[in-house]
């Protein structure tokens, strides 16, 4: 079943890390998280980014980073099913998130 879900974190805590499920991806409607990878680096993600995608597009299924919330945050859930069918219908999308993923 194809599924989207709104969602709002109000707290600073933490959305998904290395060990949670890889089945979903989140864009950003409003706030700001930051990316923190396994070699520790740290990016912010605003309105209009996303994460989550690595592990969709990796062969491993598997997380490279823990995502933290800086401030509330309001964002889009996407599964796994949608996020392929969506994939599918653009080749130009998969390889701009293939780049932004590196």
């Amino acid at each position: 079943m194809l599924k989207l879900i709104i969602f709002s974190i109000l707290s600073t805590s933490s959305v998904l890390n290395t060990k949670l499920p890889v089945s979903i991806q989140y864009f950003i409607n409003s706030g700001t998280v930051e990316v923190i990878t396994k070699d520790g680096i740290v990016k912010d993600r605003h309105q209009g980014d996303f994460f989550g995608e690595g592990a969709l597009l990796h062969p491993r299924k598997i997380r490279s980073a823990t995502i933290r919330c800086r401030t509330p945050v309001n964002a889009i859930e996407i599964n796994r099913e949608y996020f392929e069918k969506y994939m599918a219908s653009s080749t130009g999308l998969l390889l701009t998130l293939k780049e932004k993923d590196k």
